[in-house]
């Protein structure tokens, strides 16, 4: 589909040292002040970041909010999944809608309306302290997949801050930057136009079906469903690689040949 064959479009990464540093030192920051749940994922959840993608194990999630600010805006509903390499494990997908604070008063109406969260639905919600407690829980040792997931880092984080005094430091694959990335490392690259990385725009190169936008569990089930099929992509293109260039025919040197990829190429 894109043209590029894996090992050239991760070829920059080669010889990249497999420890992200600046996440580490905000890592080591957030563990020194983390309290209560935050503190036991920090003592026993964090992924090995280079191992191999296929062997690594992932939740899917997505947030809805009020907005886009993670300062003033609140969470609605959270959803997430399970899922390997190869499969999505609906038995671990979880729905919460969240039940805002008695003193929280600057709703967004708008925000409410498209994702069709209303006062009478939110008041049945969960608190914030059990939804984060049990999503902690779910992804020890997991690596977090979203698209676009700037948003759901910037608001889980600072909700861990708020409950915990620490922020929520953990690495994501993040969809949106995975499609766009192979787009541009394609031999025939094509301008992107609006809307061409939405998530269902996305999913629609892979003949993925549409989904109802704007439900949490809904769009964190389309990217682990997109997740998948780029994977697939990525191991189409290795094999055609492997074929196409051999380590011996090509005069690479085996020691020098990377035919997988960790779960860190995945991340830039």
């Amino acid at each position: 589909m894109f043209g590029k064959a894996f090992g050239e479009a991760f070829s920059h990464l080669s010889h990249k040292v497999m420890v992200d540093l600046p996440m580490q030192r905000q890592l080591n920051r957030a563990k020194k002040l983390a309290l209560g749940p935050l503190k036991d994922y920090y003592a026993r959840g964090i992924p090995d970041l280079s191992r191999d993608y296929e062997a690594a194990e992932y939740v899917a999630l997505d947030i809805e909010t009020t907005g886009l600010d993670a300062q003033k805006d609140i969470l609605l509903s959270l959803g997430y999944v399970g899922l390997d390499s190869q499969q999505i494990f609906l038995e671990q997908a979880v729905y919460n809608v969240v039940k805002p604070a008695p003193d929280h008063d600057n709703h967004d109406i708008g925000g409410m309306v498209i994702h069709q969260l209303f006062d009478d639905i939110l008041a049945q919600g969960e608190a914030l302290s059990e939804v984060m407690e049990a999503f902690l829980k779910a992804i020890y040792g997991k690596v977090l997949i979203a698209h676009h997931a700037k948003i759901e880092r910037s608001f889980l984080s600072q909700i861990c801050q708020k409950l915990y005094g620490a922020p929520l430091v953990v690495p994501y694959v993040d969809t949106l930057k995975l499609e766009l990335r192979q787009r541009n490392r394609s031999l025939n690259p094509s301008p992107i136009r609006e809307g061409d990385l939405r998530l269902d725009a996305c999913r629609q190169r892979y003949h993925l079906p549409s989904y109802k936008a704007h439900h949490a569990l809904n769009d964190a089930l389309a990217a682990g469903e997109l997740f998948l099929a780029q994977l697939q992509n990525l191991q189409h293109l290795q094999r055609s690689a492997l074929q196409a260039n051999p380590p011996k025919a090509s005069g690479m040197r085996a020691a020098s040949f990377h035919p997988k990829a960790s779960v860190m190429q995945l991340l830039y």
